[in-house]
């Protein structure tokens, strides 16, 4: 199973027991990054029907949210060399908590109220 995302300045590549980073970094130069993936990605359950559909949607937004930070990490790393550590994990947590609390109100219970409000039962 192969597949890719576009991150922050650059691409990650999942291959079937690894994924690659590739960011262009300000100068020009290309960073890379490889990691092998864990058994979460791999493992027996995801040859089960019914499950491996949820486990592909959940390892892929897992895998692409980690794939954006380390991105997110490499650019704030150009714009201020003196920082270490890149985002702040709490940050990153209140950024994703906020976008899927949006995500979710606008494209799922706001159609669904509107529905309600058209049709009532």
């Amino acid at each position: 199973m192969y597949g890719g995302q576009a991150v922050i300045e650059g691409v990650m590549i999942r291959g079937r027991d690894h994924f690659g980073l590739a960011v262009r970094r300000e100068d020009g130069s290309i960073e890379l990054h490889h990691e092998p993936l864990s058994s979460f990605y791999n493992g027996r359950p995801r040859r089960w029907p019914l499950v491996r559909g949820f486990l592909t949607l959940l390892e892929t937004m897992l895998l692409g949210i980690k794939a954006l930070q380390l991105s997110a990490n490499m650019a704030a790393m150009d714009r201020d060399p003196d920082a270490e550590e890149g985002i702040p994990a709490w940050v990153m947590a209140t950024t994703l908590g906020i976008a899927l609390f949006f995500g979710v109100g606008l494209f799922f219970i706001t159609p669904l109220m509107i529905a309600w409000a058209l049709n009532p039962v």
